[in-house]
């Protein structure tokens, strides 16, 4: 039986046995022993163990209203309310109304608020005291739910039942604080405290009354008390440690903090008290780390998207901190501080314009800030958006230096506005030092940055006629023939520095880069040889003698040179991003991971080191690791075309065409109109069927974009699938020219198919593997139309595929197939074996197998193999009739 390979899977049931440990207990005790004992022992302050009594009790006899209301009085006297809930619970629906006060009880430390009006509104009690907590308690859940108004009803009923009551005064203090007299709610919980110590609820009001009125030390003493008497509960901690780290006693603080941690890793509050403690202790990265789950739980207050931002711009995490500083841009001073920082990390993003507006707004400035100002004019210049640059250079011209350096700073960026004063500033700033190099090369450079050739030759040949032998003056002139495209004069210049400085680097790069240029690779490798003597870590002549030494198949020299350099440099980006890059090269693609995969993403990378990672993740199909590493990519640098590019199409590789649609949607809404993103969404919407949507997507797309090959090809599929195939089939055939892929290849014929047209189908599929002959999935295509007209064909095209891809299922079955059609059945036979071997519960290369079996008189196999094709496909009558057939021949 012929097949297209799709395997079997067989159901798996897994027997899991759990051992426990069984105890069989005996015990002469009643209950009523049992609660006397547990009394017993509650009465010598051994909680534990009366809990142990009252918990076999409860084993006696699991309804028993006095042991689980006793029980959960226990647990809710230290705080464990959660417990007691459970307890408390049962008591109450056996019958117990007293259970219900401390049910409330329970659930009001919880902060279950629901809870308490479900329980509250059900109630009715005969005393007036109890009915007054009953009110109370519903009276603070209702606060709690905004519902102030009805909370003042039930707060002033309780009073009304029960005015000198504890509870009834707890409640006025409550209806105090709503009212903002807090002094007045002070003054009532006080003497409720005074005059009962244990009153746990009236302790919990002071306690917060007095961390209100920033009276942290007191507020610490109420709360301490508080948890001597409740020390399981949880809520209690976090608010001691939140008044510790008020009253700055951060070691305290962080006591409680980790605890609560290892409890409710995730909770919002601990992790923002956590990485305040941290970030007041100068521990930058961990003051990120918990900052940021805080605001990713959902704590997004300024306070905590400011030290975020601080964080990360401590550990140079310029995208994070931009993003958490950018949020809160609006609410900061234009002296803040973190303005500055926030100006910092644009620029490093490349977010000059952004950067240029925050640059405008800062107050104050200094000299200090010079270096700042130079790099955002220069980044707004490099865009071309020279008016905005010139607001930034205002700025700056505003302030009077007299450092050299600082005068030469400014000058170069007067230069690089074309403002012709800048000369003036770095002929000041050298008459204050002649031979600082940093002014002479603020002036050489601003002229070859803006293309002034004949000024940067005048200032060379000046230089030259006080000092025939500066390195600096040929150097310079050397760089201007080269930029003005006259080789034959840099030639000389850079040949009359080699005689000046024979290992001078910038002449050494020169004429290694032209003996490449004229594959001289030997010649190449003299000068770098020469370079790299002096200067071992040289990146470009590194990358330079790569290319050297791959030119005559000597990469192994180079590697070695690479890789000493960056064991001689392992903090550096460039040398690590340069060693993988030759590995790579080499297929060495688990060292690149291994070598680049230990980076702290969070920092500024380069694109290429996104890239190189990724491609080395998919080289060794490790497309989940690839996923992650681009969405990594897409998070730090969310306007990088590029991240959401590889990221989608990474997930198109994993075939997840729907993630790989919605990547590219999420990309084009941080870089919106982009029309290469347009045209892979395009592309996208023909995968996941969305024709009408890809459609409008190249009706946005303007004539000349519409014209390119691929975008013909595009257009040509959304044609295919509304079955216009006459229309479609140009469209795909420039497609295919211009890139003639697998898939494209595949479109096509599947139209000439459509279109009844099989004979040109056909060849195009023939003419196609005679350029490509290893495309493996269109011989599988062509093979397959064979097997359906002529047999020859489609055996000579599978032996041609199982030779490219040995482990291929589905052709090696179909060889078989064919052979047994054609009485070749040994041959057959080892086919059909080679695919068993391969896939044994696959019930249509049983179903090969067997038949092919008979034909060799070998019944038993055959039996074998037709029966288990049979149990695996029930209801195939073609194989049910070949197992018959066995079965008779048996």
């Amino acid at each position: 039986m012929k097949i297209n390979h799709k395997k079997s899977i067989l159901p798996i049931v897994i027997l899991a046995i759990l051992l426990g440990g069984i105890g069989a207990c005996s015990s002469e005790k009643t209950n009523a022993e049992y609660l006397a004992s547990a009394k017993q022992y509650l009465a010598s302050g051994n909680n534990s163990s009366a809990v142990v009594e009252l918990k076999n009790a409860i084993k006696n006899a699991p309804s028993n209203v006095v042991v689980r209301e006793l029980l959960g009085d226990i647990y809710l006297n230290v705080g464990d309310a959660a417990k007691a809930e459970k307890e408390l619970s049962r008591a109450y629906e056996y019958g117990s109304m007293s259970a219900a006060i401390s049910l409330l009880k329970a659930y009001k430390i919880q902060q279950k608020n629901e809870e308490v009006l479900a329980l509250s509104s059900k109630l009715s009690m005969q005393s007036d005291q109890e009915q007054a907590v009953v009110e109370i308690y519903k009276g603070l859940a209702l606060y709690r739910l905004g519902q102030d108004e009805k909370a003042e009803e039930s707060i002033n009923y309780a009073n009304e039942l029960a005015t000198d009551s504890i509870y009834s005064k707890l409640g006025k203090a409550y209806l105090a604080t709503k009212q903002k007299k807090n002094e007045e709610a002070i003054k009532i919980v006080s003497m409720l405290v005074n005059e009962n110590p244990e009153f746990i609820d009236a302790l919990l009001l002071l306690g917060q009354l007095q961390f209100a009125y920033k009276d942290y030390y007191e507020a610490i003493t109420s709360f301490m008390k508080y948890q001597e008497l409740q020390p399981k509960d949880l809520s209690i901690k976090l608010m001691l440690a939140n008044a510790y780290v008020k009253n700055n006693q951060l070691q305290e603080a962080e006591e409680y903090l980790d605890e609560l941690l290892l409890i409710a890793p995730e909770h919002a509050f601990t992790n923002q008290l956590k990485g305040f403690v941290r970030y007041s202790l100068n521990d930058y990265t961990k003051a990120q780390l918990f900052l940021n789950k805080a605001i990713q739980k959902g704590i997004t207050s300024p306070e905590n998207l400011l030290l975020a931002g601080y964080s990360a711009f401590k550990l140079k995490n310029y995208e994070q901190s931009y993003n958490q500083l950018r949020s809160i841009e609006d609410l900061l001073p234009s002296s803040h501080p973190a303005m500055k920082l926030l100006a910092v990390s644009q620029l490093k993003l490349g977010y000059s314009m952004e950067a240029s507006d925050t640059l405008l707004k800062l107050e104050n400035l200094s000299e200090e800030d010079i270096d700042l100002y130079s790099k955002a004019s220069y980044e707004l210049m490099k865009e071309g958006k020279w008016k905005e640059a010139k607001l930034v250079q205002n700025k700056v011209n505003a302030l009077e230096f007299t450092d050299a350096v600082d005068i030469a700073r400014k000058g170069i960026l007067k230069l690089s506005m074309r403002d012709v004063e800048g000369v003036a500033d770095l002929e000041n700033a050298l008459s204050l030092d002649s031979n600082m190099p940093e002014a002479k090369l603020a002036l050489a450079g601003a002229y070859l940055q803006d293309n002034n050739y004949r000024k940067a030759h005048d200032l060379a040949n000046k230089w030259l006629s006080n000092n025939r032998d500066d390195i600096l003056a040929h150097n310079l002139n050397a760089l201007a023939f080269l930029k003005e495209g006259n080789e034959l004069e840099a030639k000389l210049a850079m040949e009359e520095a080699l005689e000046i400085k024979s290992d001078n680097p910038l002449s050494l790069m020169f004429f290694a880069k032209l003996a490449l240029k004229e594959d001289d690779a030997e010649l190449a490798l003299t000068y770098l040889d020469q370079l790299l003597a002096k200067k071992p870590n040289h990146l470009a002549a590194l990358s330079a003698y790569y290319a050297a030494t791959s030119k005559i198949d000597k990469e192994n020299l180079a590697v070695i040179k690479i890789k000493n350099s960056f064991d001689n440099n392992q903090n550096s980006l460039t040398h690590r991003l340069l060693y993988a890059k030759v590995l790579f090269s080499s297929k060495q693609t688990a060292e690149v991971i291994s070598l680049l995969s230990t980076i702290n993403t969070d920092n500024q990378l380069p694109d290429f080191y996104w890239t190189l990672l990724g491609d080395s993740y998919l080289a060794l199909n490790q497309f989940t690791n690839a996923e992650q590493l681009f969405d990594q990519w897409t998070k730090v640098n969310p306007k990088n075309k590029q991240a959401w590019i590889k990221l989608a199409l990474t997930a198109e590789l994993n075939t997840d065409v729907v993630k790989g649609l919605n990547t590219i949607t999420n990309g084009l809404k941080e870089l919106k109109s982009d029309t290469q993103l347009l045209i892979l969404q395009t592309h996208f919407y023909i995968k996941n069927d969305e024709n009408i949507l890809a459609q409008r997507n190249l009706n946005q797309l303007d004539k000349e974009t519409q014209a390119q090959p691929a975008v013909q090809g595009l257009q040509g599929k959304v044609w295919a699938n509304e079955n216009r195939f006459d229309e479609a089939l140009p469209k795909l055939l420039v497609s295919y020219k211009a890139s003639p892929s697998s898939n494209n290849a595949g479109i096509i014929y599947i139209v000439y198919r459509a279109q009844k047209d099989m004979v040109t189908g056909i060849t195009f599929l023939e003419e196609h593997l005679l350029s490509y002959p290893n495309d493996n999935k269109m011989r599988s295509l062509l093979a397959e139309t064979y097997m359906r007209s002529n047999d020859n064909k489609a055996l000579t095209h599978y032996q041609k595929l199982v030779h490219l891809v040995p482990n291929n299922i589905g052709a090696l079955n179909n060889l078989a197939w064919l052979e047994y059609q054609r009485e070749n059945y040994i041959v057959a036979d080892e086919w059909a074996m080679q695919a068993l071997s391969l896939d044994g519960e696959n019930p249509n290369i049983l179903d090969t197998a067997g038949i092919i079996k008979l034909e060799i008189n070998d019944v038993d196999n055959a039996l074998k193999y037709l029966k288990a094709a049979t149990e695996l496909a029930p209801n195939n009558e073609t194989i049910k009739k070949h197992y018959q057939k066995a079965q008779k021949m048996k």
